[in-house]
């Protein structure tokens, strides 16, 4: 206690203990002018600054936490965004790949669509062309036959018969050797007009001109 009182003397710089009379005088004058001297006073303002110094600390040490974590923050946030950027600029990229693909397969749908109705047009004619070939070959058939037995039943040949088969066997005369029988039918024309030999080097019916697209070949008998 003795040596308190002293660092407390040495301190505010009055007496204590013998040296001061507490209750001397007028009973608290002793007890006021300590707890209200100048030295106190400066004691608090003291206090009082390092209080808020300290409070001064906190308060900026709180700020730099708090950027730092906002600072972090930011900096997550960030990365998640160009992450999330990146993945739809993916995406986008996906869907538009995705819809030229569709683009193109219809374009394609639509051209075999287009190449399939063009198909059946040409062979719903080439089907029409058999069936009228067909008929005309069974006519150039029959004819051929009723001449024949024209000729069988007739004992002598008449003039008339002279001439028909005359102008028959002229009708059936290849049109560019004038030699071989006519075996080849021209298409589109359908003219019945050259044999198979003169057939291979012409590109038009020698009858109509029409350029050739396809011969077929007649077996007459």
């Amino acid at each position: 206690m003795a040596i308190q009182a002293q660092l407390y003397s040495d301190n505010i710089g009055f007496p204590v203990c013998n040296s001061y009379d507490y209750n001397g005088g007028n009973g608290n004058d002793g007890f006021n002018s300590f707890h209200f001297g100048p030295q106190w006073k400066q004691l608090q303002f003291q206090e009082q600054l390092q209080n808020h110094e300290i409070d001064e600390f906190i308060k900026s040490q709180d700020e730099r936490l708090r950027l730092l974590l906002q600072e972090q923050r930011n900096q997550q946030v960030s990365t998640m965004v160009k992450k999330l950027e990146s993945k739809a600029s993916f995406l986008e990229e996906e869907i538009t790949k995705a819809k030229n693909r569709t683009m193109e397969l219809q374009i394609l749908m639509n051209k075999l669509e287009m190449e399939n109705q063009t198909w059946q047009r040409v062979a719903q004619e080439n089907e029409a062309m058999v069936v009228s070939l067909n008929n005309m070959l069974q006519q150039l058939q029959q004819q051929l036959d009723n001449g024949v037995d024209d000729a069988g039943s007739c004992c002598e040949e008449t003039e008339e018969n002279r001439g028909f088969g005359v102008v028959e066997r002229t009708m059936m005369v290849c049109k560019c050797c004038d030699s071989r029988n006519s075996c080849v039918l021209f298409l589109p024309c359908r003219h019945l007009c050259t044999c198979k030999d003169c057939a291979a080097f012409l590109d038009c019916c020698p009858v109509c001109r029409t350029v050739k697209k396809a011969t077929i070949e007649a077996l007459v008998s």
